[in-house]
């Protein structure tokens, strides 16, 4: 049984191992794969087919299965079969001889160490000559690319044509795709590049593939198979790697070290060895290459629910260029509220939320702190768990002055620590603030046997397990086992259970942790090691608006304990406990959030 079924199978067991003997937990989790990349692709991305020794197909999925499309290469199957001991890299191509996808071939004893699914697994069990041939081509997932431009809030025409661009690599060739004037496809580019704050096509065609596959930035895991499978040199990999994310061919020779004619003639070949003629189809063709990189590591048994790209997206730049990603819900005539995620959550906020907000005009916003979902940790001032909070709280500033706000209100679901870090340092921005289940340092030897007191408890007694606890859970990220988990987290909380239990709410949830899966996990350590060693401090001043929301069912935290920590850190707040909630309060009982936002005030 995998560490992470045991957990949930028997918690109590586990805190009992970690307490007598936490070394054999620390040499358990060691002999996980480090390596392992967090696939949690789209099956709309995703072909395969399995060949048989006499070149027979006996199984094909996606655009395999599909005549007249890219069919698996006879050599590279031959190669693999010979040498069955390797992976066998070759490209898949259209009728006109031009590249459509790279593609993986593996014999069936190597297969079978992937993580397939049942079916596949007993077919190459039982043709143990046989070879699987693996692909990703971004253009197939029609529907996720224009989800996922909408997501950034493109207009139809401004979708079409940016999907358009996607395909054929080109505004020119997106102009006779979707049959407008090259100058009306050049202005709907235009107004998505503003809309997006993507500032050049190739880092929009960056954002819409990466989202619309499940793709996240991880480029130092799959650098040596980029290498490997295009041909490409370092140098190569390097500058197309900065065309693609946006840079000009001038800053990407000023960022690689290279004077631009050299640039120009390393550009050049990289475009012949990939079949690309312009930035936005290179920025394609990397990350199709990204998603091979992941599907070949572990592969297809992790995919994605089908609507998580639907939240809307948007990218702000800080100084250094890390981008910070944040959702706008509206109406834009709202009084702003920003919404932040707990230190185990990401960005997304649940609907029954921003329904109750919205219909007090309130603008919800949220975003993703540094390290989490899809915002970079900056690389000025790099975040660390003593500053964690204080980066964030810059973010938050950064991006109140980019929407031009002045002063907001604040719903901290678990992220109260960021509130403070606000107050310390730009208190005038801060209007109500509402702290739902706020976290209080973990003092060990809690009594409860529930999944997140193992997490607590080994963070409390080894906080060097945090990260390889945190990439145990994140590759395990599959919504049945969240769902799982969660039934058992939740078991004292009817109020939890039955948000669990239902489609949308548990979508909703399950759309802000599934980021995890794909290994951005570095703003979850930070945090979490920062909660652990966090003390009282010094009261703060100056919170009278400030509510403290509780749970008085939080499975994660005792209330009693939370409360007597944070009232003695907020005196001036309010606290009121809610008999019936538990740890989804901000999802279950939204009305109270509310309540607090207005409270004395008489609506926002």
């Amino acid at each position: 049984m995998q560490l992470f079924d045991e957990i949930i199978a028997s918690p109590a067991s586990f805190i009992d191992l970690l307490r007598d003997r936490p070394e054999d937990i620390a040499l358990r989790l060691e002999d996980l794969d480090p390596s392992a990349r967090f696939p949690l692709l789209r099956s709309s991305v995703i072909s395969t087919a399995i060949i048989d020794q006499a070149g027979k197909r006996l199984h094909s999925t996606g655009a395999f299965g599909v005549t007249g499309a890219a069919q698996p290469d006879s050599d590279c199957v031959r190669r693999a079969r010979t040498d069955p001991t390797r992976m066998t890299l070759g490209r898949g191509l259209d009728e006109r001889g031009e590249t459509v996808s790279f593609v993986a071939y593996a014999s069936a004893p190597v297969a079978m160490g992937w993580l397939l699914p049942p079916q596949q697994k007993s077919i190459l069990a039982q043709h143990a000559t046989s070879v699987l041939a693996v692909s990703a081509s971004v253009t197939s997932a029609e529907s996720d690319l224009f989800a996922a431009s909408y997501s950034y809030g493109l207009t139809d025409l401004q979708a079409r044509v940016i999907v358009a661009v996607v395909w054929t690599g080109s505004v020119r060739a997106a102009a006779q795709t979707v049959g407008v004037s090259y100058s009306t496809a050049r202005e709907a580019v235009a107004m998505a590049l503003k809309v997006s704050g993507a500032g050049r096509l190739p880092a929009l065609i960056e954002m819409i593939t990466v989202l619309a596959t499940g793709i996240f930035p991880k480029e130092a895991s799959n650098g040596d198979f980029v290498l490997e499978a295009t041909g490409l040199t370092r140098r190569q990999l390097a500058l197309a790697s900065c065309l693609s994310s946006g840079l000009t061919r001038t800053e990407a020779a000023r960022a690689v070290g290279v004077s631009p004619a050299v640039a120009k003639k390393e550009i050049d070949q990289v475009h012949s060895l990939l079949g690309t003629r312009s930035a936005a189809a290179l920025a394609r063709r990397l990350n199709e290459i990204k998603a091979l990189a992941m599907l070949t590591d572990v592969s297809l048994g992790q995919i994605a629910l089908d609507d998580d790209v639907l939240v809307p997206t948007t990218f702000l730049s800080r100084s250094d260029g890390t981008r910070i990603a944040y959702s706008d819900y509206g109406p834009r005539s709202g009084k702003p509220v920003l919404v932040l995620h707990s230190s185990s959550t990401t960005r997304p906020v649940a609907s029954s939320l921003v329904r109750a907000l919205q219909a007090r005009n309130f603008r919800v916003l949220s975003v993703d702190r540094p390290g989490f979902g899809l915002t970079d940790l900056p690389l000025a001032e790099p975040a660390t768990a003593r500053t964690v909070f204080e980066a964030a709280a810059r973010d938050v500033s950064l991006l109140c002055r980019h929407l031009k706000l002045k002063r907001i209100d604040l719903v901290c679901r678990g992220a109260a620590q960021v509130a403070v870090a606000l107050h310390d340092s730009f208190p005038s921005l801060l209007g109500r603030v509402v702290l739902v289940n706020p976290d209080p340092p973990h003092q060990g030897a809690s009594g409860q046997s529930s999944p997140t007191d193992v997490l607590k408890e080994a963070f409390f007694r080894r906080p060097g397990l945090i990260a390889a606890l945190a990439r145990m859970l994140a590759a395990s990220l599959s919504p049945h086992k969240v769902q799982a988990a969660m039934l058992r987290t939740f078991a004292r909380c009817d109020a939890d259970i039955r948000a669990t239990r239902d489609a949308r709410q548990f979508a909703d949830y399950y759309r802000s942790v599934r980021p995890f899966g794909t290994g951005r996990i570095e703003g979850y350590v930070l945090e979490q090691t920062a909660i652990v060693s966090d003390t009282a401090g010094p009261p703060l001043s100056g919170a009278a608006q400030w509510t403290l929301l509780l749970g008085m069912k939080d499975s994660l935290h005792a209330v009693d304990r939370t409360r007597e920590f944070w009232t003695q850190k907020v005196p001036e707040a309010r606290c009121d406990v809610v008999a019936d909630a538990g740890r989804l309060l901000s999802m279950t009982h939204p009305e109270r959030i509310l309540a607090a936002l207005v409270h004395e005030a008489g609506g926002p």
